[in-house]
C-alpha cells in the first residue's frame, strides 16, 4: 500500500518537501488555501495570482547557494524550467565590489555559491508546475485547515489527518504524515497544546560579522570567506564549530 503524505501549505516550503518526499511507492496531498496559478505566464502571475498567505509575494526573492546547488544536483529539469522562465543566475564574480574584481582569482567551489533570483511568483509557479508533474502528487486549493485528527498512544499524541473546509463544507483527510509548511501564520502548535500534547521551544545563538562589506568577498578561502559562506546560505566550517560550542 502506498504512503500516505499530507502537506500543509502549498508555498516554497511545502513545494520543496513535496520535491524531497516525493517517490513513486508515495501519495502525496497538498493543501493549499489559496487558488491555483493563472495557466498561462509568470506575467499574469504576477499580476493575478492571490496568495494571501505572503506579505512578500510581489517582491524579488533569491533562492540562496545552498538551495541552488539542491535544485541543480537533485532537479536539473526543474533548474532549466526556472531559467527559461526568466529566472536569472547570480555567480559569485556577480557579486564582487568592483575594487575586488582586478585582484579576483577562480576557485573551483565557486560555482556552488551561485544564487539564483527573480519575482517570487515566478520562482513559485515554475516549481508548482514541475511539482505538479511529478507521479503521485495532488493539489487540494480554495481550502482552509481548521484543526487536527489525533488520538492518544501511550504517553504520545498520534495526529492522523486534519480537518478542511472547502465550498462544500468540512471533511476529514487523513494520512500516514503530516507535514507542517503553513508557514509563520500556522495554527499547528496551538492545535496540538488544545489536544494536550507538550510543545518545547529552543533556541541557539547565530554567528553575526560586523565586517565591511568589501571583507565579506575575499578571493581567497580564510576565516573572512567563511561569513560569506553563511551570508550564502552555506553552513561554513567556523559557524558549525560555534554552533556545536553552543549546544
Amino acid at each position: 500500500m502506498r504512503e500516505k503524505i499530507l502537506l500543509l501549505g502549498g508555498g516554497i516550503a511545502g513545494l520543496s518537501t513535496a520535491l524531497a518526499l516525493g517517490r513513486s511507492d508515495r501519495e502525496i496531498t497538498i493543501i493549499d488555501r489559496d487558488p491555483p496559478p493563472p495557466e498561462t505566464s509568470a506575467d499574469e502571475a504576477f499580476d493575478a495570482w492571490e496568495r494571501r498567505g505572503d506579505g512578500h509575494v510581489r517582491h524579488s526573492h533569491a533562492f540562496l547557494a545552498r538551495l541552488h546547488n539542491i535544485i541543480r544536483d537533485n532537479s536539473p529539469q526543474l533548474l532549466q524550467d526556472l531559467l527559461d522562465a526568466g529566472c536569472r543566475e547570480i555567480m559569485f564574480h556577480d557579486n564582487l565590489p568592483i575594487d575586488r574584481q582586478a585582484e579576483y582569482i577562480s576557485e573551483a567551489g565557486d560555482k556552488d555559491l551561485t544564487i539564483l533570483t527573480s519575482r517570487r511568483t515566478t520562482l513559485e509557479l515554475v516549481m508548482r508546475r514541475y511539482v505538479a508533474r511529478q507521479p503521485g502528487v495532488t493539489f487540494v486549493t480554495n481550502t482552509l485547515v481548521h484543526g487536527l485528527v489525533t488520538e492518544p498512544q501511550g504517553n504520545a499524541l498520534k495526529v492522523l489527518g486534519v480537518i478542511t473546509e472547502d465550498e462544500a463544507g468540512r471533511h476529514e483527510i487523513r494520512a500516514d504524515i503530516i507535514v507542517d509548511a503553513a508557514g509563520k501564520n500556522s495554527q499547528a502548535i496551538d492545535w496540538l497544546r488544545e489536544k494536550g500534547a507538550t510543545i518545547e521551544e529552543t533556541s541557539a545563538p547565530w554567528l553575526r560579522s560586523k565586517k565591511s562589506k568589501a571583507d565579506l568577498y575575499p578571493p581567497k578561502l580564510g576565516p573572512d570567506r567563511d561569513v560569506m559562506l553563511v551570508s550564502l546560505g552555506i553552513s561554513a566550517t567556523a559557524d558549525i564549530e560555534r554552533l556545536k560550542q553552543a549546544a
